[in-house]
């Protein structure tokens, strides 16, 4: 556990002496007191997984009939006398979980406290098909907190309590979920108040003098639901052993939210901010045409009719910004936002509709989806560079150039062949790819190679063409340089197998996806070490993003948890979802999910920071 930042003793005498003062500042109308404090929490309980297991079964037992009666813990914990504080959170879908707080000399009485506070006025008890348990294990020394500052926590990890007496303490989880905590780190007072009023029946004053006494706690925690207890970090399932349906199902979860994320125009809700329930405003039609890829694709995978569905009004809403202008006898299609084309939005859009035509065997698209493959066309040099954004209608040049529109258009243009069998776009492919190695890569060091999983997956698809080992060797340096750049020793354990720091969800994702379709290019060239040095990244990656995906157990503090659920999370402590980082982590988990489909491998485990690949048990056993 981290390491608490312990004031001086000079500070500390001072702190003493202003905690009457403190005490007065918070008033909470509580008929659950204790003669137990946070600050004589010293000695972790330490729950084994079946132990666990049983607690939080007569948690819910006690639930389910009011709070009222809470029966028997194991004998160990009967006879815990120790000073404890837990947590009991209770809710589902539709409404924030309730939180109470219980001080109490050994775990039961600290559990029975927090529990009555549960019980029903009249007699009716709501079904809360989702339970958590935290029991707080390690609580700091007092701190003195300017308001104007930022507060020295990491919210998502640490709890704050501000009186060791009463209960007026927050989750890490509430902090971050209720936004009690501002993006800055300072802490919002008004919505604590409005917090604690609404979802507590207590009330905070403020301070006069702008200061405040708070203590940092950490908790062990517990979610169940469904018959299932499992333990928590930082709010999120970490589990062992992930097996192969479990993409599957993250992957569908995806697709659910995905369908829900739609207006009645056919736009998705771009952003979303499942603390607030709000919707910023913004929009990007190049993810719009990814995200209807990613849709297609898993009803390829599933066959799901709802799915499909889903997908005709935001095919529509996409064909709505598609615009043709011949040349000649021929026509060129180009997705035009305020004048201007994007040479990833025509690949995007061309990817997205063969993939539909590919998953349903609808050719209706085909001629649309040459058009925009010859607008690809149009506007790539004679050297094989290709042009990032021009003009519409003029077709001027704009100097903006993409890292990523290049490798977009070349899987593009190898999906148009994949169509119809016309070899002119696997020239202008080859041209594209053979330029960006030899001359945009050519002399940039391994550290600074773009991790360009859009090239990935053309190079593979290009390759599969037309063979050659520069691709290879091309694919190879990228993975390389993916690995070399990943968080393997990392300063919190849920960090391991991401990138940057603080890590972040989509970059994640999409290195997942280069490294898929490189892995199966290396993998079926004879390149096995290198392919299975590829696979052991992704597995890592896979564990990490398998935490940015928003569940029950990670939503049920936020004002509308079903509206979150399936959502993949900007990081583990940014809770902004966008439609590409659903696509992104989508795409990424179907195409691993079917490489271990394909060689048989169950899953994929842990053994320390290794990730190890599970085979799968032979018929019969």
């Amino acid at each position: 556990m981290r390491n608490f930042i312990i004031v001086s003793v000079a500070t500390t005498l001072i702190a003493a002496v202003a905690l009457g003062v403190f005490d007065r500042w918070v008033r909470h109308d509580l008929s659950n007191r204790a003669d137990v404090r946070f600050s004589e929490i010293r000695m972790p309980l330490a729950l084994e997984p079946d132990e666990a297991d049983e607690v939080m079964r007569a948690v819910e037992a006690s639930l389910a009939g009011g709070g009222r009666i809470l029966g028997a813990l194991p004998e160990r914990l009967e006879d815990d006398l120790a000073p404890r504080a837990v947590f009991v959170s209770a809710g589902g879908a539709f409404a924030r979980a309730r939180v109470q707080v219980g001080v109490g000399h050994g775990l039961r009485s600290a559990l029975e406290r927090a529990l009555a506070e549960f019980a029903p006025a009249e007699g009716f008890v709501p079904r809360m098909p989702w339970i958590k348990l935290d029991v707080v294990e390690e609580v700091g020394g007092v701190e003195i907190h300017r308001l104007r500052n930022p507060v020295s926590i990491i919210p998502s990890l640490e709890g704050i309590v501000f009186d060791s007496a009463s209960r007026v303490a927050f989750l890490p989880e509430e902090l971050v979920a209720a936004s009690l905590v501002d993006d800055s780190g300072r802490l919002r007072l008004d919505e604590m108040r409005r917090y604690v009023g609404r979802d507590r029946g207590g009330r905070i004053d403020p301070p006069d003098d702008g200061n405040v006494f708070y203590r940092r706690f950490l908790c062990a925690s517990w979610f169940r639901a469904k018959g299932t207890t499992s333990p928590l970090y930082r709010g999120n399932l970490d589990p062992e052993i992930v097996h192969r349906a479990d993409l599957l199902e993250a992957a569908k979860l995806g697709g659910e939210y995905l369908k829900s994320a739609r207006h009645i125009d056919g736009s998705f809700r771009y952003l979303y901010d499942p603390r607030t329930d709000a919707e910023p405003s913004g929009y990007n039609m190049l993810r719009h045409a990814g995200t209807l890829y990613s849709m297609f694709e898993l009803f390829g995978k599933t066959g799901d009719e709802e799915l499909l569905r889903a997908t005709v009004a935001p095919l529509a809403y996409l064909k709505d910004y598609i615009h043709t202008q011949r040349s000649g006898s021929e026509a060129r299609a180009s997705v035009v936002v305020r004048d201007e084309v994007k040479l990833g939005g025509v690949a995007l859009a061309a990817i997205a509709l063969a993939e539909r035509i590919a998953v349903l065997g609808d050719a209706s698209d085909g001629p649309l989806l040459r058009s925009l493959g010859r607008t690809i066309l149009a506007h790539q040099k004679p050297t094989g560079e290709l042009i990032s954004k021009w003009t519409y209608p003029e077709d001027e040049t704009l100097p903006f150039v993409s890292q990523y529109y290049p490798g977009e258009a070349i899987l593009a243009l190898m999906r148009i062949h994949e169509f119809d069998g016309d070899e002119r776009w696997v020239d202008a492919a080859a041209a594209a790819a053979r330029w960006l190695i030899t001359v945009r890569d050519a002399d940039v060091p391994d550290a600074r190679l773009n991790h360009d999983h859009w090239l990935l997956y053309g190079l593979e698809a290009l390759h599969r063409a037309r063979p050659d080992s520069l691709y290879l060797d091309h694919a190879e340096r990228i993975c390389n340089a993916i690995r070399s750049s990943q968080n393997r020793n990392p300063r919190h354990p849920d960090w391991l197998g991401s990138y940057y720091v603080p890590p972040r969800g989509t970059p994640t994702a999409t290195r997942t996806e280069g490294l898929a379709a490189a892995y199966r290019m290396l993998r079926d060239n004879g390149r096995l070490e290198a392919a299975e040095t590829v696979l052991e990244t992704i597995c890592l990656n896979v564990l990490f993003q398998l935490r940015t995906q928003i569940r029950p157990e990670s939503s049920m503090y936020y004002p509308r948890p079903q509206r979150a659920i399936g959502g993949f999370r900007k990081g583990l402590e940014d809770d902004e979802v966008r439609i590409d980082y659903v696509q992104h982590n989508l795409s990424a988990l179907l195409l691993v999910y079917e490489i271990l489909r394909e060689e048989r491998r169950d899953g994929i485990g842990r053994r320390g920071p290794t990730p190890v690949v599970i085979a799968e048990a032979p018929a019969g056993r």
